[in-house]
């Protein structure tokens, strides 16, 4: 069972998130963390027309302490068996020193015509998710990426190919960020970088490609000296992925034409390659689950499309992977509740040299 560290309760009395949580409520969320899986709600679906005022900042911060019971008490939403951490069983790496001083965050965005309302939650769920980095800042950095489920014609010129990251979007500059970079840092505004990062539009491509994005954006190619990505992944921080979509990552079209190059196993080696062991990684996937769950009728715009091979390459992660609802009404309570599950991956970090 995942602990609650100190961190935890000091920051969320400092930063106004409420008063600290009491004996009684942190056993329902160690619990819930341990037994019950991660929480969802109902949301409504947002229209498919493109519609930025729709996808305004959010009027609140956080959720309400009710709307955290109720979203613990959802059965419908899913996720592994926290268990172990994974390990590599070396004895021989038993004296070398572990823990993160970095983590690297990559979302994973589908930006396809039936994604506005999904964008629309994350970018609402942004404040907590934000105030659930600053609950680990005993970090030394953090770095913070979007790529999308397409080659992304809104993004800086030389990052509009399939998995650069995104520093401009459909409602204009979401930069430059304060390092300079095209990720993300906690020299940043956060709440309005990461908001705007988030609103990509529902005008992309139907054929999503969300897992081969996600692998082109840790590949070497887009990390060399200049190109988009330089510098956004580091061999001495954790990795922890965002997969975001409602529809399968799959051949479609039935002739190979369609969704990401690859099979879930293909997808599982390339984020170990990039990353030196799969201990290094967190895996974290909203996308479609079996029923029942919170989602409508799919329909190819309401609802969504149950993710088998999304969930499989997640599961290949163990303990660090874990699937939630991607019709959930609000992130936010997906978001808290595995940042406890990331603090113990940056516990357990262990540097390949």
């Amino acid at each position: 069972m995942l602990s609650m560290g100190r961190r935890w309760w000091s920051v969320h009395a400092q930063e106004g998130l409420g008063e600290p949580w009491g004996p009684q409520r942190f056993i329902a969320l160690t619990c819930t963390l341990a037994v019950s899986g991660l929480a969802c709600e109902l949301g409504a679906r947002a229209s498919e027309t493109t519609d930025l005022e729709s996808i305004d900042e959010p009027d609140e911060i956080g959720e309400s302490e009710d709307e955290i019971s109720e979203s613990e008490d959802d059965p419908s939403t899913e996720r592994l068996d926290l268990g172990e951490s994974p390990t590599n069983g070396d004895d021989d790496d038993a004296d070398k020193p572990t823990g993160c001083n970095h983590i690297d965050f990559l979302f994973a965005i589908d930006n396809s015509d039936s994604m506005l309302d999904e964008q629309r939650n994350l970018a609402a769920s942004a404040p907590g998710f934000i105030a659930s980095i600053h609950s680990i800042l005993e970090l030394e950095s953090v770095h913070l990426g979007v790529t999308t489920s397409e080659a992304y014609p809104h993004a800086a010129q030389g990052c509009q190919q399939l998995g650069g990251l995104v520093d401009q979007t459909v409602i204009g500059e979401c930069g430059p960020y304060e390092d300079g970079y095209r990720f993300m840092t906690l020299a940043d505004d956060l709440d309005d970088a990461f908001g705007c990062a988030a609103k990509l539009g529902n005008t992309g491509a139907s054929d999503e490609r969300p897992l081969e994005s996600m692998v082109k954006a840790l590949g070497s190619d887009l990390h060399a000296d200049g190109a988009c990505n330089e510098d956004f992944i580091r061999d001495d921080a954790l990795l922890v992925v965002v997969l975001i979509t409602d529809e399968e990552d799959d051949d479609e079209d039935g002739e190979g034409l369609w969704g990401s190059d690859g099979e879930p196993d293909d997808w599982f080696d390339a984020v170990i390659d990039a990353k030196g062991k799969m201990e290094n990684v967190v895996a974290l996937s909203l996308i479609g689950t079996s029923p029942p769950n919170n989602c409508p009728t799919w329909d190819g715009s309401s609802g969504a499309e149950v993710g088998t091979r999304i969930r499989e390459f997640t599961e290949m992660f163990g303990a660090h992977g874990v699937i939630g609802d991607v019709c959930a009404e609000d992130y936010g309570g997906f978001f808290s509740d595995v940042m406890e599950l990331i603090e113990q991956a940056c516990d357990d970090f262990d540097p390949v040299e």
